[in-house]
């Protein structure tokens, strides 16, 4: 827990650098070992749309 703001300003940017570090990252290694991204991106989408249905699904019961 942090409780002075400009600690926690740098906390949070080092965090999204970190996080835009990661994602750079795993797109790099997909791309180099030849899986096409657009049809993961996809198929994530899907996934994801699923997941939601069956939450919501399981919200209402």
């Amino acid at each position: 827990m942090v409780l002075n703001r400009k600690s926690a300003k740098i906390t949070s940017r080092i965090s999204l650098l970190i996080a835009v570090a990661m994602i750079t990252t795993v797109f790099a290694v997909v791309q180099t070992h030849g899986y096409p991204i657009d049809m993961i991106t996809e198929n994530g989408i899907q996934v994801c749309r699923a997941g939601v249905v069956d939450l919501v699904v399981m919200l209402l019961w």
